[in-house]
């Protein structure tokens, strides 16, 4: 296991205490008890010296960290860093065993883990040319500086001029613990993601949307040394993975809580049905997404809906140790629209129209299938309508060998788009009521498949117009 995620449990601030946290190497431990399951998390181990000579150490309990330290100081001078993207730095004690943090007069090293509103064990370096650091409490915007006269920590420098610079010296290379790691394993399950903290959380946006370098560089590091290298992500937005994509299977979870280590270790070790389908887009490339403060999808081409080109993964795609074909479709062929209402559907409620479509398990493992079905709309409408969109779907369980026609049905009105000239019969005479969704007539393809992007078959449906 490497990786950042390798045996961690991450939470944010909305999430209640975990009674207990397996991570995902303590997961496999427990599935292969025989089997020897080592952890490399990626992190440099560094000591930082300050610029009088002093080595930076932190007391047992974290409650001190002062640079006050000889040349040969010992653990209490180490640190684990963890680059979490972007240069977005967490630093963690070898002697408290717990991370730097900011929020506090002076700086301590007591913090179980990076949590709160504001953030405050995140920081970010600055490289001078001489090959010296300055670090950033990005949770104060101060810089990081040495007192006087008894060297403790302070997060209080208001400028680069302020900081104090450390001399940086690598103990150990993470990324050479990670290849000599997965060199000598049979196989490697690299585990990246996010915090839930950190880079992209209510109140502040990622810079892009690419798997961070820092994640990439880990998979690429492992992989090299063993082609037998297996791609997880923990995380809480898609990414578009870059050089990463070329990973031969990528496994992919929120933050679970507590049980996400016996979680993933149940599906990696194929005790457990891979059951999970999508429920967002991952981009094949940054553009898809569109732009972050135009809600305009249509215009943008965003979302499943409207994106013209295949996703990386789309949206309801995920696979199985099966193999489970689509044979055929067959639905209502005609259907009326309704009057033009304020009311629309929920997905999911049952309606007039009515699909069976045909699957198979051609493999010999049981299967989850989430069989998906979409309306097309014509390109000629008056009104733009969806690319693409989801009208019903349901999940079935096939045997090994077994064939099943499987019954959906929608209510036609889910068709519907916003029509501006049009007021509801009845509708108060004011702005808010004005304009009403409707039905437009066409022949509009239905198609049904495993994602948005993959729908091998299909059927039209005619909507004819209220007579």
């Amino acid at each position: 296991m490497v990786g950042p995620l390798a045996d961690a449990v991450l939470t944010d601030w909305y999430s209640g205490t975990p009674p207990y946290a397996v991570g995902i190497a303590s997961g496999l431990r427990a599935r292969y008890p025989d089997a020897a399951v080592t952890v490399e998390t990626g992190a440099d181990t560094i000591r930082l010296r300050a610029a009088d000579g002093h080595d930076v150490v932190a007391s047992a309990d974290g409650a001190e960290v002062a640079a006050i330290g000889a040349a040969s100081s010992g653990e209490e001078a180490l640190f684990d860093v963890t680059d979490w993207g972007d240069g977005l730095l967490t630093l963690r004690s070898h002697a408290s065993g717990r991370l730097l943090t900011g929020g506090a007069w002076p700086m301590k090293a007591d913090a179980e883990r990076v949590g709160g509103w504001v953030v405050q064990e995140s920081f970010c370096r600055h490289e001078h040319a001489d090959g010296t650091w300055s670090l950033l409490h990005l949770g104060s915007g101060r810089w990081v500086r040495v007192s006087r006269d008894v060297g403790l920590l302070l997060a209080e420098g208001v400028t680069l001029d302020d900081a104090a610079r450390f001399d940086v010296a690598t103990v150990r290379s993470g990324s050479d613990a990670v290849a000599a790691a997965a060199a000598s394993a049979d196989v490697v399950i690299v585990a990246v993601g996010n915090d839930p903290h950190l880079a992209g959380r209510e109140t502040a946006d990622r810079p892009h949307l690419f798997l961070p370098e820092a994640s990439v560089d880990i998979w690429r590091t492992a992989q090299q040394a063993n082609t037998n290298t297996l791609l997880t992500i923990v995380s809480s937005y898609p990414y578009v993975l870059g050089e990463a994509d070329a990973a031969a299977s990528v496994v992919w979870s929120s933050h679970g809580g507590q049980e996400l280590g016996n979680g993933v270790a149940d599906v990696l070790s194929g005790d457990r049905e891979p059951t999970g389908r999508l429920a967002q887009s991952w981009p094949a490339d940054p553009a898809q997404a569109g732009d972050l403060f135009d809600y305009d999808t249509l215009r943008q081409q965003a979302t499943y809906r409207h994106q013209p080109d295949p996703y990386a993964f789309a949206f309801g795609h995920g696979l199985t140790y099966s193999s489970v074909s689509y044979a055929s479709i067959i639905a209502t062929a005609d259907v009326t629209a309704p009057e033009p209402t304020h009311r629309h559907p929920a997905l999911g409620e049952p309606g007039d129209v009515h699909v069976a479509v045909t699957v198979s398990n051609g493999g010999d493992r049981p299967a989850e299938e989430l069989v998906q079905v979409y309306a097309l709309a014509p390109s000629t409408l008056p009104l733009p309508a969806p690319r693409r969109l989801l009208v019903a779907y349901r999940r079935v369980r096939l045997e090994p060998g077994e064939r099943r026609e499987v019954a959906l049905s929608f209510d036609v009105a889910r068709l519907a788009v916003w029509d501006d000239t049009l007021r509801v019969d009845e509708a108060p005479q004011d702005w808010l009521h004005e304009g009403a969704l409707r039905v437009q007539p066409g022949t509009y393809v239905l198609a049904a498949g495993p994602s948005a992007d993959e729908l091998p078959v299909s059927a039209e449906l005619t909507v004819h117009a209220a007579s």
